[in-house]
Formats: C-alpha cells, structure tokens, sequence
C-alpha cells in the first residue's frame, strides 16, 4: 500500500476516534491519583483495584506513545490493556488505528473485526472499517457496513453520503437516492447533496422530485442563473407557466444575454396563450442564438395560434434550413396544416375537400415523427384525428385533388 494511501486511512480513521481521544486525556492524572491510593493486593476488591491500576498505567503509556507518532511502540501497551480488560472499546480502536498508521491495514482491519463483534452497536468501528475497505476497493463489504450503521443510526450525516458515494461508485446510484434524500432531510443547507439529487432525479424522469429540489436550490441560491434557468424550463415541463414567467424574468434582469432564458419564457407565455408576448421573447431569443431550429419552431407555433399560416411555416422553413431532420419541425409543420383544415370543418363535422387535403398533409407530417421518443406519443394520437379526413377514393372521383395540392406549399 502507498504511504499517500495509509496517510488517508490514518487521517479518516484517526478522525472517527477523535472523541474517544479526548475523553482518554485525563488518564494520566487519574493514574497517579490512583498510584498513591493502590493498597497491596490482600483482598479481592484490593485485586480488582490492582488490575483497574494496571490497566489505566498500561493504556497512559500506550497513550503517550500513540500521541508521539510512536506507533510500534504504543502496540503492545494496547494489547495488554485489551487482555487486562477485553471490553476496552477505546483500547480496539486505538490499537486498530496504531496497525493502519505503520500501514498494516490488513491487521488494522483484522482488529477492527474483532472489536465490531465485541462491541456490535458502536458506530465509529464500523465507520472506520468501512474506509479501509473502501480504500481497498471493497466497496461491496463498505457499502454492508454502512447499511449496518444507517439501521444503528439513520440521522447519521456523514455515513448516508458516504453510503449514497458508494452505491453511486458501484453503478447503483438509484438506490442511492433514498440515502442522499435522507442527508438532505438532515441537512438542507448542503446545496450539495440538493445538486446531486437533481441530476439523479433528472436521469430517472423523477419529475415532481426534481422540480421540489429545484425550488429549493433556487431559494438558497437566488443568483445562480443556472439553477433559475433550470427551473424554470422544468416549471414550463410540470405546466406552471405563471411560475415560470416569474422566474425567468428574474433571470433575465440577471443575465439578459441568456437566449435560453428568453426562449423559456416564450414558452411559459405560449402555455398561457399570450402568443404575441411569446413571439416577442422568442424572437429576442432567435436575435441572441440563430442557430437554434427550436427557437423557429416555436415561433412558428405561436404564429399558428394567431392563424398567421404563412409566417409560421416560415419559420418552420427557416428550422429545417438549420436541420433538415429536425423532429419537432415536422411536428409543428403538422399542427398548421391540422388547424388551417378545421377552417374547411362545418358545425355537423363534414369537411370540405380543402380541409381533406390539409388532413392528409397533416398526417404525413405527424407520420415522419411517430416514433420520435418526444414527440411520437403525439403524433400517433394526431395522425388517428387526421386519418378520418383523408381524402377517399371516392373523393378523387368528384374531385381534382391536384387542383388543392398548392395548400400544402
């Protein structure tokens, strides 16, 4: 094992017993109290405090070659206090500690092995053996040692990160989720652990999660304009427009350069029908990055709302001149063709043969995403709306149908 490695061990497992330390300072005084008191040993209580004499005198030296870096020397101290009095806690730890410091971890853990079995319920044993198996690449048996010590102790911060770390470390970083939710519950001020869970609640499409993390991260962190833009777009997700509108806003007094930020907020303002707002900002968008299609998308959306065909197919052109392929292009394209046919729709649901036309084109649009994983589901439901107008057979019969091919231009 590298001196760098065993300079870790020894600086986390020497942590974990700082408390036992401290309490361990005094023995020196009580050692030389007890000197003078020690009567000969004629009596089993005078025994008993003879044995209690030994013990203390034996863990002092220990102690005293612990606190001088004097490890090898400390080892043996440590172990006749330990078969003086087997239920030495601090005694195991200290011993344990001495092993990992010459850099014998394998005794050290052989150590702290043992004193888990003779004391099953004390935390810090378990903590600092599952870092020397995580030091050695055990994250199995480290991750079985921090579960032992979330059933001891779940409001333990430190050992739910650590355990959360491990399980993200073996590819199981789902089942870490619950362990990172309980060390946020602890602490909520660790913006840390709030960052981590919503790249994860992000990644599993926990969506209600990842917004509630969002919020939080946003009200500890108001001018971090990567978390605002973050929720807002997942307001605009959830259908909280009214929420985004305030929050992309707020992002732009910021950092008004932010075209993503803009083309947000064009969104929330689509979702609450301002169309002309929303054409608006996202024009401002297109000014700032004219090289994204979405932004031409969703401008073309809002000009169909407004029954502006022509300038929203446009913009659809200008989104396919940037990418050709771009599914949502076709999407929209669908949606204008699908609106300007219901012109065509009488009240007792017969449509004109314009509007057929104008179905078919829709469909054909809807056709070219159905299996697009975001805009497939959609589509599909858009196609079985327009395939009950398609033109028929029949229909070609009474009518010059390449008369109205001009309206799918």
């Amino acid at each position: 094992m590298s001196a760098q490695r065993a300079n870790r061990i020894l600086w986390a497992v020497g942590a974990i017993f700082l408390v036992s330390l401290l309490s361990c300072a005094s023995t020196e005084i009580e050692y030389k109290t007890r000197e003078v008191e020690v009567s000969p040993p004629d009596t089993l209580e005078a025994k008993r405090a003879q044995k209690e004499f030994e013990v203390k005198k034996e863990f002092s030296t220990a102690y005293e070659y612990y606190k001088m870096h004097e490890y090898a020397e400390a080892i043996p101290h440590f172990k006749k206090v330990i078969e003086l009095k087997p239920d030495h806690r601090e005694a195991y730890g200290l011993l344990a500690n001495s092993y990992c410091s010459l850099g014998d971890t394998a005794q050290g853990e052989k150590t702290y092995q043992e004193a888990i079995s003779k004391f099953p319920d004390y935390i810090p044993f378990y903590m600092a053996l599952g870092y020397i198996y995580e030091e050695k690449g055990k994250n199995e048996e480290a991750i079985l040692l921090h579960k032992k010590v979330y059933e001891l102790n779940p409001q333990k911060e430190d050992n739910l990160l650590r355990l959360a770390n491990l399980l993200v470390k073996a590819g199981r970083d789902e089942q870490a989720i619950p362990y990172y939710e309980g060390a946020a519950e602890v602490n909520p001020q660790n913006s840390s652990v709030q960052i981590i869970l919503e790249k994860l609640y992000t990644k599993y499409g926990k969506r209600e999660e990842r917004l509630k993390t969002l919020e939080r991260l946003h009200q500890s962190k108001p001018e971090d304009t990567e978390i605002a833009l973050k929720l807002g777009k997942a307001y605009d997700e959830a259908g909280k427009y009214t929420e985004a509108v305030g929050v992309l806003k707020e992002l732009i007094e910021l950092d008004p350069k932010n075209y993503k930020a803009y083309s947000y907020l064009g969104v929330a303002l689509h979702g609450l029908k301002k169309y002309q707002e929303a054409i608006n900002y996202e024009k401002k968008a297109a000014r700032l990055n004219p090289k994204d299609p979405k932004i031409y998308c969703d401008l073309a959306s809002a000009y169909n709302m407004l029954g502006n065909y022509t300038t929203a197919k446009t913009y659809v052109r200008k989104a396919r001149r940037i990418d050709p392929l771009y599914p949502y292009s076709f999407y929209v394209m669908g949606e204008i063709y699908e609106k300007q046919a219901q012109a065509y729709l009488s009240p007792k649901g017969k449509m004109k043969i314009q509007g057929k036309v104008l179905s078919h084109c829709a469909y054909r649009q809807f056709r070219r995403v159905k299996d697009d994983p975001q805009w497939g589901r959609d589509a599909r439901r858009k196609m079985e709306y327009d395939f009950q107008f398609i033109p028929t057979r029949e229909d070609s019969f009474f009518y010059d149908i390449g008369k109205y091919k001009h309206l799918c231009d």
